[in-house]
């Protein structure tokens, strides 16, 4: 399976992004949780914007191509496969966008072990 994730193309079996930040995460706000809020946020806007371009881009050319109705998208349904295909990406989508807080259970996880 293939997935396009900020303009490169992925395999089901890639990471989204393999490699952590080393040393401690800077802090910009009161406390690290309203940093790491904000961080998970920033990269949800950035993602959500280039598919807005992305699929307003696709749409246009199709309408113009004549190849659908400007609201045929509207009453399209999806088979099994491609909601199951849907689901994966989804999974790997939300898995990345909240790496920032699997990172620091990580690390925590790592300092209790370090104590033991």
């Amino acid at each position: 399976m293939v997935y396009i994730w900020n303009a490169k193309i992925m395999t089901s079996e890639s990471k989204f992004l393999p490699i952590e930040a080393k040393g401690k995460r800077p802090q910009f706000l009161d406390s690290p949780g309203l940093d790491k809020a904000m961080s998970i946020i920033t990269a949800l806007v950035g993602e959500v914007s280039v598919l807005h371009d992305e699929i307003d881009t696709l749409k246009r050319i199709l309408i113009e191509k004549k190849i659908i109705d400007k609201n045929e998208d509207k009453s399209f349904s999806l088979d099994e496969n491609a909601k199951k295909e849907r689901e994966e990406w989804r999974d790997l989508y939300i898995e990345n966008v909240f790496r920032v807080i699997e990172q620091d259970v990580k690390s925590m996880q790592s300092k209790i072990h370090k104590n033991k």
